[in-house]
Formats: structure tokens, C-alpha cells, sequence
């Protein structure tokens, strides 16, 4: 079996790896940082429309029903205003591990947070608009970063687990791609 050299890439490096990749140059840098202020204002009706539909679900509602409303719309607020600081390096790429990590401790399905997605999209680009079609673009390869890193969490979640079970990371990889 082949040892792909996308497999030595984990963690916080799978950011930087995906920052040239998807090819974000210093100019949507500086053009979504130029939107902060009004990511901030757009801010809580995000986190409002967020967790309404996380709410409006018995099958979501079920993993915040712990946890206070008001710190949740915060955590989201400032999730989605950080979309548009400008700055995406390690310590941006060790958040967004960091939250895929809080969603597998939690035990959601990935399903989940994936197709909340569509909100973000929605919100964000209303945000990147007024920066014109380039900020919007700018918006969408800086939400695929964060689609990226953020199931990162999941997969070596996932291969972690098998791993273990079977002795190492080679052999689980194996399992998934159905040679063993």
C-alpha cells in the first residue's frame, strides 16, 4: 500500500497547507480583514439563525440542550466575525481544530455541522458583497479553509480510534480504504 504525502500533513498544518492550496493570497487577506466591522454587526443575527435551526431540531437541539443559549450565540458570533479578520495562520487553524475537537467530545454526527454551512454562506457572503465579487470569492476559499481544518478534527478522530485498534495509523488506513 502507498504512503500518500497528504497523510504526513495533520493538525494545524493541514491550514497552511490549504492556504496555498486553495491559493488565498495577501489581498483577500487584507480584503476580508477590511470587512470586519460589518461581520461584527451581522454578527448576532448569524448566531440567531444558527442556533434556531440547531434549536428547531430535536436531533441537534439534544447536544446544546446543556449549555447556555447565551454563551453558545457569543461562541458563534465571534466564530463568524473571526471569518473576516484577515488573519488565517497557525493560531486561526488551532481554533478551527479546536471546534471540530468540542463537536467529536460531544459526539455529533459531522453531518451536522457540514450542512449548517449553508447559513454561513449565506450570512458570510451578504457580509464579503459589500467588498464586491472579489471579497466574495475571497469569502468562499476562506469558508473552504474552515470546512478543511475543521473536519481534519473528525478524521484523525476517526483514524486515531482505529489506530489503536488495529496497531497503527498505516493499518486503519488501510481498513477505510477497504484493503484489509
Amino acid at each position: 500500500m502507498p504512503q500518500h504525502k497528504s497523510w504526513e500533513i495533520t493538525g494545524p498544518d493541514v491550514a497552511a497547507e490549504l492556504l496555498s492550496w486553495i491559493n488565498v493570497t495577501p489581498e483577500d487577506c487584507q480584503l476580508l480583514g477590511s470587512l470586519y466591522e460589518r461581520a461584527k454587526e451581522r454578527s448576532m443575527t448569524f448566531a440567531q439563525d444558527f442556533a434556531g435551526r440547531i434549536l428547531a431540531a430535536e436531533q441537534t437541539a439534544e447536544y446544546i440542550a446543556p449549555y447556555p443559549l447565551d454563551v453558545l450565540a457569543k461562541t458563534l458570533a465571534n466564530w463568524f466575525i473571526e471569518l473576516f479578520s484577515g488573519t488565517y495562520d497557525l493560531t486561526y487553524a488551532e481554533a478551527r481544530i479546536r471546534i471540530g475537537q468540542v463537536h467529536v467530545r460531544l459526539g455529533l454526527p459531522v453531518r451536522y455541522p457540514i450542512a449548517m454551512f449553508d447559513l454561513v454562506t449565506r450570512h458570510g457572503e451578504q457580509v464579503a458583497a459589500a467588498g464586491g465579487q472579489t471579497a466574495v470569492e475571497a469569502f468562499r476559499k476562506i469558508l473552504s479553509l474552515d470546512i478543511a481544518v475543521f473536519s481534519q478534527a473528525y478524521e484523525e478522530n476517526q483514524l486515531t480510534h482505529l489506530a489503536n485498534v488495529m496497531g497503527n495509523e498505516r493499518l486503519a488506513r488501510m481498513l477505510l480504504m477497504k484493503e484489509l
